[in-house]
């Protein structure tokens, strides 16, 4: 699901009529945590790998202000999601 799907869902939910109960509206708000997190994650990882092939993974971690070795960790993270193999010969790993 896309990040502004899932803006527009957190939006709705801060939005509900006060019959909602409390602990309800914290249910939802907590499904969605981890729905938006994931796709954020997704979102990031993929920004990185595209900033890493253009200029380098070295230049990336000191313009987002990261360490080359998250730089490392978020595009290994990027290409497991889509099973790229880490390594030219190697079998193309399961996407998560």
């Amino acid at each position: 699901m896309s990040l502004t799907d899932l803006g527009a869902r957190l939006t709705a939910v801060t939005r509900l009529p006060d019959t909602t109960t409390p602990a309800n509206r914290a249910r939802i708000m907590l499904q969605l945590q981890a729905e938006i997190t994931e796709a954020l994650s997704a979102a990031i990882d993929e920004a990185v790998v595209a900033s890493v092939t253009e200029i380098g993974r070295e230049q990336t971690a000191e313009l987002i202000g990261r360490s080359p070795g998250e730089v490392g960790r978020r595009t290994t993270a990027h290409n497991r999601r889509i099973g790229r193999p880490g390594r030219p010969g190697r079998r193309p790993r399961q996407p998560s």
